[in-house]
């Protein structure tokens, strides 16, 4: 059986009768009234004075005798530590139940926000994305004016990324965007996932515009203050790149000869735009970032050469001599192409190991430079037209700290 026994009002008499009876005791003794701080006063008409203390919720249960009954006192606070602890051993669902207890009995507290803040940190934790998403939802409607509300705002959002509910990402983006309190850093990492969310939409050029954005923003306050790490700037330049290298994929080469000649000359155009923003990214040397644009620059020359070698042949040059000799200049073109792949990939492996990386964008150089080599051996004994294969989904920005956990 459990009853609220003492809201704040019957709290604060519990305590000014205390007060009281000790001021009584030490009036004998000193001739001094105490006041509530603990301070002395010499003044013997001082107005009493009152101090807002928290709520205490007793529960009255069955004690171990017959007749017996075992009382448990417990406030905000306490509620609040004891959850903390949860957290700290790693006890993430049991820390997110002791959070939410908080804010359903507590929800008056000015301990309420960080509980229910901490209580989506723990989901977050856990990799339930969803159940976080919904916390620091319900954190900015319910105490929209805390302190905890900005950070939520940007979590929630990262969460919605995480489930692939990318339009909520982008409408939370966009209200995030609009807030006045952002700093640097914060109003970066908005912006950079707002983009990073309209790409995931198919919205290439609403995309683009935005992570454009993004880097002027960078550009125009790169000597008011230094960033705090260049991993939303790194990824912004990355997906610029990887929207350009998304364009030449799909430029065509068609038939007839004049029309394949002005497109092996747009394609070539579209290459090198692609690869000069990659090598951009690599030149901003964040280490996830890099090695995704290394991995990419490999993909985009064998890419190349699939076109290449994919691309239909004009029927001028498809008899006689004339193919032998097409055949031979264009596999020279393809032998070049494909060593100029593996020198990016052999320099991408190189690079992660002297600065310590080990991710995706590495294994997956360590398996491009195999086939490339198959690829360079089968030159010299030519094999049927190849299919471009799917190109791989670039990585996400990984969800915030989750340790950075919020207190009064």
């Amino acid at each position: 059986m459990k009853r609220s026994l003492a809201r704040r009002r019957i709290a604060q008499k519990v305590v000014a009768l205390a007060f009281l009876g000790l001021g009584m005791l030490t009036t004998g003794c000193s001739g001094r009234n105490v006041r509530p701080d603990g301070l002395h006063s010499t003044n013997q008409g001082a107005t009493v004075q009152s101090i807002e203390m928290e709520d205490l919720h007793i529960t009255v249960g069955k004690g171990g005798k017959a007749g017996e009954e075992d009382f448990t006192a417990y406030d905000a606070p306490t509620l609040f530590r004891e959850a903390d602890a949860l957290f700290d051993g790693d006890k993430f669902a049991d820390a997110a139940q002791g959070y939410e207890k908080l804010v359903v009995e507590f929800s008056d507290s000015p301990w309420a926000p960080p509980s229910l803040f901490n209580a989506a940190l723990s989901y977050e934790a856990l990799g339930r994305f969803g159940e976080a998403s919904d916390r620091y939802k319900r954190l900015l409607a319910l105490y929209p004016t805390s302190k905890q509300a900005k950070d939520a705002a940007l979590r929630q959002a990262a969460c919605l990324a995480e489930e692939s509910r990318w339009v909520q990402s982008a409408e939370a983006l966009a209200l995030v965007e609009k807030r006045e309190d952002l700093s640097t850093g914060e109003r970066l990492e908005a912006m950079a996932r707002h983009g990073l969310a309209l790409f995931e939409l198919k919205d290439h050029s609403g995309a683009e515009a935005k992570f454009q954005q993004t880097l002027a923003f960078v550009e125009s306050r790169k000597e008011a203050e230094p960033l705090p790490g260049n991993f939303f700037v790194a990824m912004s330049q990355f997906y610029v790149a990887h929207i350009a290298h998304q364009r030449f994929r799909d430029l065509p080469l068609r038939l007839p000869q004049k029309q394949l000649a002005t497109d092996l000359d747009t394609k070539a155009k579209s290459f090198l735009l692609a690869n000069g923003k990659y090598v951009e990214t690599i030149k901003l040397k964040n280490p996830t970032w890099a090695t995704a644009a290394g991995y990419h620059v490999g993909t985009l020359y064998r890419e190349l050469y699939d076109s290449m070698i994919a691309a239909p042949i004009p029927s001028e040059v498809n008899r006689g001599d004339s193919r032998v000799i097409y055949d031979l200049l264009l596999r020279e073109q393809l032998r070049h192409l494909l060593g100029k792949a593996k020198d990016v990939l052999e320099s991408n492996i190189k690079m992660a190991e002297r600065i310590g990386v080990k991710n995706g964008w590495v294994e997956r150089s360590t398996e491009q430079l195999s086939e490339l080599d198959k690829l360079l051996t089968s030159l010299d004994n030519p094999t049927p037209t190849a299919t471009p294969g799917a190109a791989p989904t670039p990585s996400r920005p990984a969800p915030r700290d989750n340790k950075s956990r919020a207190t009064l």
